[in-house]
């Protein structure tokens, strides 16, 4: 019973996951460079299997960048 429980509480379920916003464009401010790259830190390591590769996260972070 305990460890159907435990189970239970440590398997991650996608519905029961928080959805993060999409990143904000960056124009190339130097003022908000810090901002965006620990936004795009942080968004690319909550979603890890949405970017498996290197290709998958430049490709993305490519998207946000404006310009």
């Amino acid at each position: 019973m305990l460890e159907a429980k435990n189970a239970r509480l440590t398997t991650t379920n996608s519905h029961s996951r928080v959805k993060l916003d999409l990143l904000p464009r960056f124009g190339g401010s130097k003022d908000a460079l810090i901002g965006f790259l620990t936004l795009s830190r942080a968004y690319l390591g909550y979603y890890p299997e949405h970017f498996p590769t290197e290709a998958d996260k430049v490709g993305f972070i490519a998207l946000c960048l404006e310009g």
